[in-house]
Protein backbone atom coordinates (compact mmCIF):
# COMPACT_ATOMS: atom_id res chain seq x y z
CA UNK A 1 0.00 0.00 0.00
CA UNK A 2 1.51 3.36 0.90
CA UNK A 3 1.73 6.57 -1.06
CA UNK A 4 3.30 6.98 -4.46
CA UNK A 5 3.48 10.22 -6.39
CA UNK A 6 0.33 11.63 -4.86
CA UNK A 7 -1.67 8.43 -5.22
CA UNK A 8 -3.07 6.62 -2.20
CA UNK A 9 -2.85 2.89 -2.78
CA UNK A 10 -6.33 1.89 -1.73
CA UNK A 11 -7.92 -1.45 -1.08
CA UNK A 12 -8.08 -1.44 2.71
CA UNK A 13 -10.12 1.74 3.05
CA UNK A 14 -13.34 -0.05 3.98
CA UNK A 15 -11.48 -1.61 6.91
CA UNK A 16 -10.22 1.80 7.96
CA UNK A 17 -13.63 3.44 7.64
CA UNK A 18 -15.18 0.94 10.00
CA UNK A 19 -12.36 0.07 12.37
CA UNK A 20 -9.89 2.87 12.99
CA UNK A 21 -11.95 4.37 15.80
CA UNK A 22 -12.10 1.09 17.70
CA UNK A 23 -8.52 -0.10 17.21
CA UNK A 24 -7.14 -0.75 20.67
CA UNK A 25 -3.93 0.93 21.74
CA UNK A 26 -0.78 -0.90 20.72
CA UNK A 27 0.28 -2.99 23.74
CA UNK A 28 3.46 -1.64 25.26
CA UNK A 29 5.62 -2.76 28.15
CA UNK A 30 5.81 0.40 30.23
CA UNK A 31 9.36 1.53 30.83
CA UNK A 32 10.72 4.02 33.35
CA UNK A 33 14.18 5.26 32.34
CA UNK A 34 16.55 6.98 34.73
CA UNK A 35 17.56 10.28 33.18
CA UNK A 36 20.86 10.26 35.06
CA UNK A 37 22.31 6.95 33.87
CA UNK A 38 19.81 5.61 31.28
CA UNK A 39 19.03 2.41 33.19
CA UNK A 40 15.44 1.31 32.52
CA UNK A 41 13.00 -0.02 35.12
CA UNK A 42 9.58 -1.63 34.83
CA UNK A 43 7.89 0.14 37.72
CA UNK A 44 7.82 3.62 39.23
CA UNK A 45 8.82 2.25 42.60
CA UNK A 46 11.98 0.66 41.21
CA UNK A 47 12.89 3.90 39.46
CA UNK A 48 12.32 6.01 42.60
CA UNK A 49 14.40 3.66 44.73
CA UNK A 50 17.24 3.69 42.21
CA UNK A 51 17.01 7.42 41.54
CA UNK A 52 17.41 8.51 45.15
CA UNK A 53 19.82 5.77 46.26
CA UNK A 54 22.23 5.97 43.32
CA UNK A 55 21.82 9.65 42.45
CA UNK A 56 21.07 11.44 45.72
CA UNK A 57 20.22 15.12 45.45
CA UNK A 58 18.70 17.87 47.53
CA UNK A 59 17.01 19.38 44.51
CA UNK A 60 13.20 18.99 44.50
CA UNK A 61 12.02 16.61 41.79
CA UNK A 62 8.70 16.26 39.96
CA UNK A 63 7.55 13.00 38.37
CA UNK A 64 4.55 12.68 36.06
CA UNK A 65 3.36 9.11 35.41
CA UNK A 66 6.70 7.89 36.64
CA UNK A 67 8.72 10.10 34.29
CA UNK A 68 11.06 12.67 35.80
CA UNK A 69 10.33 16.10 34.33
CA UNK A 70 13.01 18.56 33.34
CA UNK A 71 12.82 22.31 33.67
CA UNK A 72 11.80 22.85 30.04
CA UNK A 73 8.11 23.35 29.21
CA UNK A 74 6.09 20.14 29.45
CA UNK A 75 3.00 19.67 27.29
CA UNK A 76 0.24 17.63 28.93
CA UNK A 77 -2.42 16.36 26.50
CA UNK A 78 -4.03 13.56 28.54
CA UNK A 79 -6.03 13.92 31.72
CA UNK A 80 -4.04 13.06 34.82
CA UNK A 81 -5.07 11.88 38.27
CA UNK A 82 -3.50 12.87 41.55
CA UNK A 83 -1.79 9.48 41.72
CA UNK A 84 0.06 10.29 38.48
CA UNK A 85 1.97 13.09 40.25
CA UNK A 86 4.88 12.42 42.58
CA UNK A 87 7.02 14.99 44.39
CA UNK A 88 10.38 14.13 45.96
CA UNK A 89 12.66 16.16 48.24
CA UNK A 90 10.07 18.94 48.54
CA UNK A 91 8.87 20.84 51.64
CA UNK A 92 7.19 23.84 49.98
CA UNK A 93 5.37 24.57 46.71
CA UNK A 94 4.25 27.64 44.74
CA UNK A 95 1.68 27.38 41.94
CA UNK A 96 1.31 30.43 39.71
CA UNK A 97 2.86 32.70 42.38
CA UNK A 98 0.63 31.34 45.14
CA UNK A 99 1.96 29.25 48.04
CA UNK A 100 0.20 25.92 48.50
CA UNK A 101 0.51 22.92 50.77
CA UNK A 102 2.84 20.36 49.17
CA UNK A 103 0.30 17.59 49.73
CA UNK A 104 -2.29 19.43 47.59
CA UNK A 105 -0.09 19.82 44.48
CA UNK A 106 -1.11 16.47 42.86
CA UNK A 107 -4.85 17.13 43.24
CA UNK A 108 -4.44 20.71 42.01
CA UNK A 109 -2.65 19.61 38.84
CA UNK A 110 -5.22 16.88 38.24
CA UNK A 111 -7.97 19.51 37.99
CA UNK A 112 -6.34 21.41 35.12
CA UNK A 113 -7.39 20.91 31.50
CA UNK A 114 -6.50 24.08 29.60
CA UNK A 115 -4.01 26.22 31.44
CA UNK A 116 -0.32 26.97 31.88
CA UNK A 117 0.88 26.08 35.35
CA UNK A 118 4.12 27.50 36.72
CA UNK A 119 5.21 25.32 39.59
CA UNK A 120 8.07 26.08 41.97
CA UNK A 121 9.18 23.34 44.34
CA UNK A 122 11.45 24.10 47.27
CA UNK A 123 13.60 22.02 49.58
CA UNK A 124 15.10 24.26 52.22
CA UNK A 125 17.06 26.78 50.11
CA UNK A 126 17.06 24.76 46.87
CA UNK A 127 14.45 25.53 44.19
CA UNK A 128 13.29 23.80 41.01
CA UNK A 129 10.91 25.47 38.56
CA UNK A 130 8.57 23.64 36.19
CA UNK A 131 6.17 24.85 33.51
CA UNK A 132 3.29 22.54 32.62
CA UNK A 133 1.17 23.45 29.61
CA UNK A 134 -2.17 21.65 29.94
CA UNK A 135 -3.88 21.11 26.60
CA UNK A 136 -6.08 18.13 27.36
CA UNK A 137 -7.46 16.76 24.12
CA UNK A 138 -11.15 15.87 24.30
CA UNK A 139 -11.94 12.34 23.20
CA UNK A 140 -14.58 13.55 20.74
CA UNK A 141 -12.00 15.81 19.07
CA UNK A 142 -9.48 13.00 18.74
CA UNK A 143 -12.12 10.76 17.17
CA UNK A 144 -13.25 13.57 14.87
CA UNK A 145 -9.72 14.05 13.55
CA UNK A 146 -9.25 10.30 13.03
CA UNK A 147 -12.54 9.94 11.16
CA UNK A 148 -11.58 12.82 8.88
CA UNK A 149 -8.18 11.20 8.36
CA UNK A 150 -9.94 8.04 7.18
CA UNK A 151 -11.98 10.08 4.72
CA UNK A 152 -8.81 11.71 3.46
CA UNK A 153 -6.93 8.43 2.91
CA UNK A 154 -10.02 6.99 1.23
CA UNK A 155 -9.73 9.62 -1.50
CA UNK A 156 -8.12 9.14 -4.90
CA UNK A 157 -4.74 10.67 -4.12
CA UNK A 158 -2.50 12.42 -1.64
CA UNK A 159 -1.55 15.93 -2.65
CA UNK A 160 -1.34 19.35 -1.08
CA UNK A 161 -5.01 20.01 -1.70
CA UNK A 162 -6.02 16.81 0.14
CA UNK A 163 -3.94 17.81 3.18
CA UNK A 164 -5.31 21.36 3.12
CA UNK A 165 -8.85 19.99 3.03
CA UNK A 166 -8.02 17.75 5.98
CA UNK A 167 -6.83 20.78 7.94
CA UNK A 168 -9.96 22.74 7.08
CA UNK A 169 -12.27 19.86 8.01
CA UNK A 170 -10.60 19.38 11.41
CA UNK A 171 -10.32 23.04 12.41
CA UNK A 172 -13.26 22.71 14.81
CA UNK A 173 -11.46 20.12 16.95
CA UNK A 174 -9.44 22.73 18.78
CA UNK A 175 -8.55 20.78 21.91
CA UNK A 176 -6.61 18.29 19.75
CA UNK A 177 -4.98 20.80 17.40
CA UNK A 178 -1.53 19.40 18.24
CA UNK A 179 -2.67 15.96 17.10
CA UNK A 180 -3.82 17.40 13.80
CA UNK A 181 -0.56 19.35 13.41
CA UNK A 182 1.48 16.20 13.94
CA UNK A 183 -0.47 14.22 11.35
CA UNK A 184 -0.24 17.06 8.82
CA UNK A 185 3.50 17.51 9.34
CA UNK A 186 3.97 13.84 8.48
CA UNK A 187 1.76 14.07 5.39
CA UNK A 188 3.58 17.15 4.14
CA UNK A 189 6.84 15.29 4.73
CA UNK A 190 5.60 12.41 2.58
CA UNK A 191 4.66 14.85 -0.19
CA UNK A 192 8.19 16.25 -0.16
CA UNK A 193 9.86 12.83 0.06
CA UNK A 194 7.87 11.53 -2.89
CA UNK A 195 8.31 14.74 -4.87
CA UNK A 196 4.58 15.18 -5.43
CA UNK A 197 4.29 17.85 -8.16
CA UNK A 198 2.17 20.38 -6.23
CA UNK A 199 4.32 20.28 -3.08
CA UNK A 200 6.16 23.54 -2.40
CA UNK A 201 8.70 21.78 -0.18
CA UNK A 202 12.14 20.75 -1.36
CA UNK A 203 12.99 17.06 -1.14
CA UNK A 204 15.40 17.40 1.80
CA UNK A 205 12.79 19.29 3.83
CA UNK A 206 10.90 16.07 4.49
CA UNK A 207 13.23 15.30 7.43
CA UNK A 208 12.24 18.55 9.15
CA UNK A 209 8.56 17.66 8.73
CA UNK A 210 9.12 14.13 10.03
CA UNK A 211 10.91 15.44 13.11
CA UNK A 212 8.13 17.96 13.77
CA UNK A 213 5.53 15.21 13.41
CA UNK A 214 7.36 12.92 15.83
CA UNK A 215 7.60 15.70 18.40
CA UNK A 216 3.94 16.67 18.10
CA UNK A 217 2.58 13.12 18.17
CA UNK A 218 4.78 11.89 21.03
CA UNK A 219 2.28 13.10 23.64
CA UNK A 220 -0.77 11.36 22.14
CA UNK A 221 -1.53 7.78 23.17
CA UNK A 222 -3.49 6.96 20.02
CA UNK A 223 -2.93 4.03 17.61
CA UNK A 224 -2.59 6.40 14.64
CA UNK A 225 -0.03 8.55 16.48
CA UNK A 226 1.95 5.47 17.52
CA UNK A 227 1.89 4.07 13.99
CA UNK A 228 3.11 7.27 12.35
CA UNK A 229 5.76 7.75 15.04
CA UNK A 230 7.04 4.18 14.65
CA UNK A 231 7.31 4.64 10.88
CA UNK A 232 9.31 7.84 11.37
CA UNK A 233 11.64 6.16 13.89
CA UNK A 234 12.07 3.23 11.49
CA UNK A 235 12.88 5.58 8.64
CA UNK A 236 15.62 7.32 10.67
CA UNK A 237 17.02 3.88 11.61
CA UNK A 238 16.10 4.23 15.28
CA UNK A 239 15.13 0.58 15.33
CA UNK A 240 14.82 0.05 19.08
CA UNK A 241 12.44 3.02 19.38
CA UNK A 242 10.39 1.81 16.41
CA UNK A 243 10.21 -1.69 17.86
CA UNK A 244 9.01 -0.36 21.22
CA UNK A 245 6.34 1.87 19.67
CA UNK A 246 4.99 -0.65 17.18
CA UNK A 247 5.08 -3.74 19.38
CA UNK A 248 4.24 -6.93 17.49
CA UNK A 249 2.92 -5.17 14.40
CA UNK A 250 4.65 -5.51 11.03
CA UNK A 251 6.72 -2.34 11.43
CA UNK A 252 7.77 -3.57 14.87
CA UNK A 253 8.93 -6.91 13.48
CA UNK A 254 10.93 -5.19 10.74
CA UNK A 255 12.57 -2.90 13.30
CA UNK A 256 13.29 -5.83 15.62
CA UNK A 257 15.06 -7.71 12.83
CA UNK A 258 17.36 -4.78 12.05
CA UNK A 259 17.98 -4.18 15.74
CA UNK A 260 18.98 -7.82 16.30
CA UNK A 261 21.32 -7.75 13.32
CA UNK A 262 23.08 -4.59 14.40
CA UNK A 263 23.58 -5.52 18.05
CA UNK A 264 24.65 -9.05 17.14
CA UNK A 265 22.22 -10.62 19.58
CA UNK A 266 20.86 -13.12 17.04
CA UNK A 267 22.24 -14.53 13.77
CA UNK A 268 20.51 -13.70 10.51
CA UNK A 269 19.38 -17.26 9.89
CA UNK A 270 17.61 -17.39 13.27
CA UNK A 271 15.99 -13.97 12.86
CA UNK A 272 14.34 -14.99 9.62
CA UNK A 273 12.90 -18.22 11.07
CA UNK A 274 9.99 -16.32 12.59
CA UNK A 275 6.67 -16.23 10.79
CA UNK A 276 6.25 -12.85 9.05
CA UNK A 277 3.87 -10.48 10.81
CA UNK A 278 0.39 -9.98 9.42
CA UNK A 279 0.10 -6.87 7.30
CA UNK A 280 -1.40 -4.10 9.42
CA UNK A 281 -3.89 -2.07 7.41
CA UNK A 282 -3.33 1.03 9.50
CA UNK A 283 0.45 1.19 9.10
CA UNK A 284 0.18 0.27 5.41
CA UNK A 285 -2.24 3.15 4.84
CA UNK A 286 0.18 5.79 6.14
CA UNK A 287 3.49 4.44 4.87
CA UNK A 288 5.27 6.10 1.94
CA UNK A 289 6.05 3.87 -1.04
CA UNK A 290 9.77 3.37 -0.46
CA UNK A 291 9.37 2.58 3.23
CA UNK A 292 6.58 0.16 2.37
CA UNK A 293 8.89 -1.75 0.02
CA UNK A 294 11.63 -1.96 2.65
CA UNK A 295 9.22 -3.17 5.33
CA UNK A 296 7.75 -5.74 2.95
CA UNK A 297 11.21 -7.08 2.12
CA UNK A 298 12.38 -7.08 5.74
CA UNK A 299 9.46 -9.22 6.94
CA UNK A 300 9.46 -11.53 3.90
CA UNK A 301 10.77 -15.07 4.01
CA UNK A 302 14.45 -15.42 3.16
CA UNK A 303 13.76 -17.87 0.29
CA UNK A 304 11.58 -15.20 -1.33
CA UNK A 305 14.32 -12.60 -0.90
CA UNK A 306 17.08 -14.76 -2.37
CA UNK A 307 14.94 -15.14 -5.50
CA UNK A 308 14.31 -11.41 -5.71
CA UNK A 309 17.78 -9.93 -5.23
CA UNK A 310 17.54 -8.01 -8.55
CA UNK A 311 14.39 -6.24 -7.28
CA UNK A 312 16.23 -5.21 -4.13
CA UNK A 313 19.21 -3.93 -6.12
CA UNK A 314 16.89 -1.93 -8.38
CA UNK A 315 15.21 -0.35 -5.37
CA UNK A 316 18.61 0.62 -3.94
CA UNK A 317 19.49 2.38 -7.20
CA UNK A 318 16.36 4.53 -7.11
CA UNK A 319 16.50 5.36 -3.37
CA UNK A 320 17.61 8.95 -2.73
CA UNK A 321 17.83 9.15 1.06
CA UNK A 322 20.78 7.55 2.82
CA UNK A 323 18.49 6.50 5.68
CA UNK A 324 16.76 4.02 3.38
CA UNK A 325 19.91 3.00 1.51
CA UNK A 326 21.46 1.91 4.83
CA UNK A 327 18.64 -0.57 5.40
CA UNK A 328 18.92 -1.94 1.88
CA UNK A 329 22.70 -2.37 2.09
CA UNK A 330 22.21 -4.40 5.29
CA UNK A 331 19.51 -6.57 3.71
CA UNK A 332 21.47 -7.08 0.51
CA UNK A 333 24.62 -8.05 2.38
CA UNK A 334 22.78 -10.63 4.46
CA UNK A 335 20.64 -12.07 1.65
CA UNK A 336 23.57 -12.24 -0.80
CA UNK A 337 25.54 -14.16 1.82
CA UNK A 338 22.69 -16.67 2.21
CA UNK A 339 22.62 -17.05 -1.59
CA UNK A 340 26.38 -17.66 -1.62
CA UNK A 341 27.15 -14.36 -3.36
CA UNK A 342 29.93 -13.40 -0.94
CA UNK A 343 31.51 -10.87 -3.26
CA UNK A 344 28.26 -8.88 -3.42
CA UNK A 345 27.69 -9.32 0.31
CA UNK A 346 31.14 -7.87 0.97
CA UNK A 347 30.47 -4.96 -1.40
CA UNK A 348 27.36 -3.92 0.49
CA UNK A 349 28.93 -4.38 3.93
CA UNK A 350 31.87 -2.14 3.00
CA UNK A 351 29.47 0.70 2.16
CA UNK A 352 28.54 0.99 5.84
CA UNK A 353 31.77 0.36 7.72
CA UNK A 354 32.42 4.01 8.60
CA UNK A 355 28.88 4.93 9.65
CA UNK A 356 28.13 5.54 13.36
CA UNK A 357 26.25 2.68 14.96
CA UNK A 358 26.99 0.26 12.14
CA UNK A 359 30.68 -0.40 12.74
CA UNK A 360 30.20 -3.62 14.68
CA UNK A 361 27.90 -5.17 12.13
CA UNK A 362 29.99 -3.97 9.16
CA UNK A 363 33.30 -5.13 10.64
CA UNK A 364 31.88 -8.55 11.47
CA UNK A 365 30.33 -8.87 8.01
CA UNK A 366 33.50 -7.81 6.20
CA UNK A 367 35.50 -10.33 8.21
CA UNK A 368 33.01 -13.11 7.37
CA UNK A 369 32.67 -12.37 3.66
CA UNK A 370 36.12 -10.98 2.86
Amino acid sequence: MGFKMGVWHTGDNEYLRTNIHVVSSIPLVKEYPCKRCNLVFTSREELFEHRFEKHPTYRPTLFLRGQELGTSRTLVTRSISATDVTLKMCDHAIINDESVDVTTVPSHLAQLSSDVCRLVLENKNVQAEYTLDFQIAEYADLIGIEKQFVRTVSGPGLDTRAVDEFISATSAYRSAIGYCDGICAYLYGVLAKERVPDSTLKYNEYTEKYNKSAEKLSVYERPLAKTISSIIEFHFNHFKNAKFMAGSERIGQAAARFSSLLDGSRPFSEIWKNTPATRNRLDASVTDWETEQIIRMTVSRKDYLTKNLPEMENLLERIETHYDSVKLHILLAEINAIAGNYKDALRHAKKLRNLPGLGRWATTSIHKYG
